[in-house]
């Protein structure tokens, strides 16, 4: 089994089966629910995200809400492999699942803020990362 799942809300609706079900208008508690159904099967991380609205994310012990700043965003295009890429690089490094989410995000973030996708050589990460706030969900 992979150690984590990184997907998108559309695509975490076709991992649990439930393609019938109209990605934006699901709720908060269905999807982290069905994310610790991952997690029950082996999964040790599952993240989803959801464009400007931040992104859930789940362990074996804990839930959040990540939530990142609103920007005027020129090209979202590869902003999914980019959070990916930034989150791998700090986690290799630190170790730190939170960390590495919000480093992710923020990367994410100025991937956004470019016409091409890429990180623009202006943006101050550090600064992103910051804006980067989350909180502990609870389920059942």
């Amino acid at each position: 089994k992979p150690w984590m799942i990184k997907t998108n809300l559309d695509e975490f609706v076709e991992v649990v089966g439930k393609e019938d079900i109209n990605p934006k208008k699901m709720d908060c508690l269905f999807v982290v629910n069905s994310m610790r159904s991952l997690i029950k099967a082996g999964i040790s991380k599952v993240v989803v995200t959801m464009g400007s609205k931040g992104f859930f994310a789940v362990d074996q012990e804990k839930n959040w809400l990540f939530q990142v700043p609103k920007v005027d965003a020129i090209n979202p295009i590869a902003s999914g492999d980019t959070f990916l890429g930034g989150f791998v690089a700090r986690y290799s490094e630190t170790g730190d699942f939170i960390a590495s989410l919000r480093f992710a995000a923020a990367c994410s973030v100025a991937n956004c803020l470019n016409l091409y996708p890429e990180i623009p050589d202006n943006i101050d990460l550090e600064e992103l990362e910051e804006k980067i706030v989350f909180k502990p969900l609870f389920t059942d």
